[in-house]
């Protein structure tokens, strides 16, 4: 019989599955996700670190097994509940699995026992893939860096300073799996702007159960440089790429087409880390969007002044009274009675058509940067470079996620669209400023196409 599993700050019910289960309640921006979940949009993300030596299976699941402890927040399946969605622990760690060809892909968040993250391993590549019900990005980073360390540690090395990486060997502290919407407590600010409709890159779909990957490998000296010429960040000079990439594709149409395309603006969806503005240390969803945008109906842009456009943008969005906006919308409308008292059936069909008709189709495309992983000294050298790529998306088609490890930089598309159109012009521009890109895709990989547990 499945023995109630014992950790403070989790609730405690006595229920149909198991008297005394362990249980916590979804946090606000995961509410979504189980409603708009299916074959095409999986709700996983996947963090990635490419070692110089092939992945020790022995190893890694005894790592695995280790930090599962340190992380009981994430030791959890989805279940449904009459008003809610809520996450109940389960007994065992899961079992590292064999990669496949396409990431982010075959997985059903509703079956009963589904751990909502899984760790797969192929060859030089050990890679985490979270369902965003659990964490996001920054949490999900957090993990992917004890479950590194750990695994060095028990191939034999010695680590003499975790940084600020959660030790297998330390208790978990409240704060980690808090839902900081709700401890931040803001309810009474005016909700952002409504936004209009964006244009969408069209094109015939890959079969389902593929994702398509481009990565560029570049270096964060070079685009250093070439963002400082600008007085920008990376970040925003890797969006004013893009937005230039989308740009270029649609100004090479038939004349009449990019008439009618430019009707719609382009706009990319920018995740922001709420970490640094507010005082938690949850390693659960805590995260808001900004979204610039660029009407091409004004005219053609030229690449400084989409940089700089970018630039002043952000400034004035990425603050705290305008993040407060954000997470006062958010929480307020969880807080609704009204809202409250819907069953669980018709939430998610509400949540599901809100999702894509005010959701997604606001924006063209998504891109989240993760910044710079780090790992312990004598674990660094052996980290060739990192991934991150984000959610499949049938309504963008592809976004594109970024993160960086020591000198390398990695930026990647994850694509459900047979065409790379928006990829070429993206890498093309960054060959064309000068900086070196070395590409990467799983679209000829060989490794096996469904996983299976090792």
């Amino acid at each position: 019989m499945k023995q109630p599993l014992e950790f403070r700050g989790f609730r405690h019910h006595s229920g149909r599955h198991q008297e005394g289960s362990v249980w916590m309640p979804l946090d606000n921006a995961a509410k979504i996700f189980p409603a708009i979940q299916g074959t095409r949009y999986s709700t996983l993300f996947r963090l990635a670190v490419v070692l110089d030596h092939p992945v020790r299976l022995p190893q890694l699941q005894a790592a695995l097994q280790r930090v599962m402890r340190r992380y009981p927040y994430f030791q959890v399946e989805l279940r449904r509940g009459f008003f809610w969605y809520y996450l109940e622990r389960l007994e065992e760690a899961p079992q590292v699995m064999a990669d496949g060809r396409s990431p982010c892909t075959r997985y059903n968040v509703h079956r009963p026992g589904a751990y909502l993250l899984r760790v797969r391993a192929w060859q030089h590549r050990l890679a985490v893939e979270f369902c965003h019900v659990l964490t996001d990005g920054s949490g999900g980073a957090m993990f992917l860096r004890s479950l590194v360390t750990e695994y060095f540690r028990q191939c034999g090395t010695d680590i003499s300073d975790w940084l600020d990486i959660p030790n297998p060997d330390t208790v978990p502290q409240p704060g980690e799996f808090q839902d900081a919407n709700q401890i931040i407590g803001i309810e009474e600010f005016p909700p952002p702007v409504t936004r209009g409709a964006a244009f969408h890159v069209s094109g015939q779909m890959v079969p389902r159960h593929e994702y398509l990957v481009y990565s560029g490998l570049v270096s964060v000296a070079e685009l250093l440089q070439h963002s400082r010429k600008l007085g920008v960040t990376i970040t925003e000079y890797l969006t004013a790429a893009l937005f230039w990439a989308y740009q270029e594709y649609i100004d090479d149409q038939p004349p009449a087409q990019a008439r009618r395309w430019k009707k719609r603006p382009l706009r990319i969806l920018l995740p922001v880390n709420l970490r640094p503005f507010y005082p938690t240390n949850t390693r659960r969803n805590f995260f808001v969007f900004v979204d610039p945008e660029i009407d091409l109906r004004l005219g053609r842009y030229d690449f400084a002044e989409l940089a700089q456009r970018i630039h002043a943008y952000m400034q004035i969005e990425v603050s705290r009274k305008n993040l407060n906006r954000h997470l006062s919308r958010n929480v307020g409308s969880e807080r609704n009675w009204f809202i409250r008292l819907i069953p669980l059936y018709l939430k998610d069909l509400i949540l599901k058509v809100v999702y894509r008709t005010s959701a997604e189709r606001i924006n063209s495309t998504s891109l989240s940067n993760l910044g710079r992983l780090q790992f312990p000294a004598e674990v660094e050298p052996h980290i060739r470079w990192a991934e991150f790529i984000p959610p499949p998306s049938p309504t963008y088609g592809i976004s594109a996620g970024v993160v960086s490890h020591r000198e390398t930089l990695c930026f990647s598309f994850g694509s459900l669209l047979q065409e790379a159109e928006i990829e070429r012009r993206f890498f093309r521009l960054l060959r064309r400023q000068g900086i070196h890109v070395t590409l990467k895709s799983n679209k000829e990989a060989v490794c096996p196409t469904a996983p299976n547990v090792v």
